[in-house]
């Protein structure tokens, strides 16, 4: 077996951290061997992600869990075959969690644990005073944005354990000064605060700007709704009021003052009436408008006697129809009309009845009610010898 002298890929070891001692102790050999080393060490190690300080933390977790700590730590080796056999155990749970693109850069067919350890450290910690350099400047200049608090405090993190894996190591306090250097303007009220009297860890600063994300969100959301109300409100306010709608009641067949009476409505059908009568009249009669009643014969009645509502219906059309109900109530933006009588036409119709004489016919007219074929000028009966006609 070589031991820590014969390696060239490693180097000191005085900066390797080991943690606290473990028992010398270690499992049997065949349980060693039987183990499922992906139930201990969920990280996989590759060289694209830089995941290298995750890794190594549970590597060395497992290893100090089953007392094999010394095949890696740079302990002689020993001549024993259950050393032999635990130390190529190792050596498979480096190819189960290790990526074979990494793998190949750094194995070599002579490899042990240890030396394969010293590989990997070196692969990963190769030049890297200039890699810490180059790391603590994007470590110190890194800001929030746009970023969550987890996902700002998180990276932030990340850089400081790799700046550890790389040898240098940044104090809690130093971690929690930048993360304060670098949070939005939404938290710097947080500052002075968190500032004035013992610093806090890093976990309870990240705990207190995790609640201080809440807060502030919803505090946004009332403010948000509150804006939206008093807009929906200074909307309805500015607005006209509404017209109050007037109704009124529209009669069928009745027109708006000013517009002249159709060929079809009541009141011209009604003064066609009326002339057609009085020109049929002038020739029958020398008195005026109302036809002379003659006595009539057997088998004759007289003409209707004219009336004054009869005269009046004449001259004005037909009698308006009831007021609608109100389901014929129409809202309209103006008053409605009131119906138009020609006043002109009734003052010449009475004038007219006025001065017509009355009839020259002696008697009183009596209408046979059907007892009598004919109508008789007196009151008696129309037979001379006074015997019934039966």
């Amino acid at each position: 077996m070589s031991s820590s002298s014969d390696l060239s890929s490693g180097g000191s070891d005085s900066d390797e951290e080991f943690g606290p001692p473990v028992a010398t102790q270690s499992l049997p050999t065949l349980q060693i061997q039987s183990l499922r080393i992906r139930d201990h060490v969920m990280v996989t190690l590759d060289f694209e992600k830089e995941n290298y300080g995750l890794w190594r933390r549970q590597f060395l977790d497992a290893l100090a869990k089953f007392g094999l700590t010394h095949h890696v730590d740079g302990s002689p080796a020993q001549a024993t075959s259950d050393w032999v056999l635990a130390d190529f155990a190792i050596l498979s749970w480096y190819n189960a969690t290790v990526t074979p693109s990494t793998l190949e850069i750094v194995a070599d067919r002579k490899d042990k644990a240890y030396t394969l350890w010293r590989s990997l450290r070196s692969l990963f910690r190769s030049n890297r005073d200039a890699r810490i350099t180059y790391l603590l400047d994007e470590f110190h200049g890194f800001i929030q944005g746009e970023l969550s608090v987890v996902d700002y405090t998180s990276k932030l993190k990340q850089m400081a354990d790799t700046l550890r894996d790389l040898g240098h190591r940044v104090k809690d306090r130093d971690l929690v000064h930048n993360v304060l250097r670098g949070l939005d303007d939404r938290f710097q009220h947080a500052v002075p605060h968190m500032t004035s009297g013992r610093l806090p860890t890093f976990i309870k600063l990240r705990a207190f700007l995790q609640l201080e994300e809440q807060r502030l969100a919803r505090q946004a959301r009332v403010a948000a709704r509150s804006a939206l109300l008093a807009q929906a409100h200074a909307f309805y306010a500015a607005r006209p009021p509404a017209p109050a709608p007037s109704f009124h009641m529209a009669a069928p067949g009745v027109q708006p003052a000013g517009a002249g009476p159709s060929a079809g409505s009541p009141g011209s059908r009604g003064r066609k009436k009326r002339k057609h009568n009085s020109s049929s009249g002038a020739g029958s009669s020398s008195g005026g408008g109302v036809p002379a009643l003659g006595h009539h014969g057997a088998g004759s009645r007289p003409p209707a006697p004219t009336t004054v509502a009869g005269t009046f219906q004449g001259i004005l059309g037909a009698r308006p129809p009831a007021p609608a109900t109100h389901h014929a109530l129409q809202a309209t933006s103006s008053p409605a009309p009131s119906p138009q009588w020609d006043q002109a036409a009734l003052i010449a119709a009475l004038h007219q009845m006025s001065v017509q004489p009355p009839s020259t016919l002696g008697g009183d007219w009596v209408f046979d009610s059907g007892a009598s074929s004919h109508m008789s000028s007196g009151a008696g009966s129309s037979h001379q010898d006074g015997a019934s006609p039966m």
